[in-house]
């Protein structure tokens, strides 16, 4: 069997390792309910291990072992994102749970605000109302109202 037909069965074989994992991972998910992650069957440090192991093989041919190398990696970015997306559902969740609390929170202030401030008219609303008005209703200038000294015109 040739060294690139040996690393394409590696390769595979890794991949079908990862789907299986993967494929466990979501049975696992599954059976608690889709609540907390389940623990890993693949770590970074194992993932490490694996591209150390590959660095030093000598039956993968560059081609081989570049490419088995470029799955491990991503295999560990991918571990990577994976505890950033725990981190942000753990955050999530907080937030659903302690969001009646708060939402009750700031209806009580609310009501407290309304009940200690009755509605009323605003000051601005007020001082426009109280300005004189034409015949028409619409509201008078200013200076016809309250003229300006030495004669000068609006």
């Amino acid at each position: 069997m040739s060294k690139t037909m040996q690393a394409a069965i590696h390769s595979f074989l890794i991949v079908l390792v990862l789907w299986l994992g993967a494929l466990a991972l979501d049975r696992a998910a599954a059976q608690t309910g889709g609540r907390g992650a389940p623990p890993l069957l693949v770590t970074a440090d194992v993932l490490q291990a694996k591209i150390s192991e590959a660095e030093g093989n000598p039956e993968l041919d560059a081609k081989g072992r570049a490419g088995l190398i470029a799955l491990y990696h991503d295999a560990l970015s991918n571990l990577k994102k994976i505890d950033a997306h725990t981190a942000r559902t753990d955050t999530f969740a907080e937030t659903i749970r302690t969001a009646p609390q708060e939402t009750d929170l700031v209806r009580q202030r609310t009501a407290a605000l309304k009940s200690a401030d009755p509605p009323s008219a605003r000051p601005d609303d007020a001082r426009i109302s109280r300005r004189p008005r034409s015949s028409s209703g619409r509201l008078l200038p200013h200076c016809r109202v309250h003229p300006l000294p030495t004669g000068r015109r609006c």
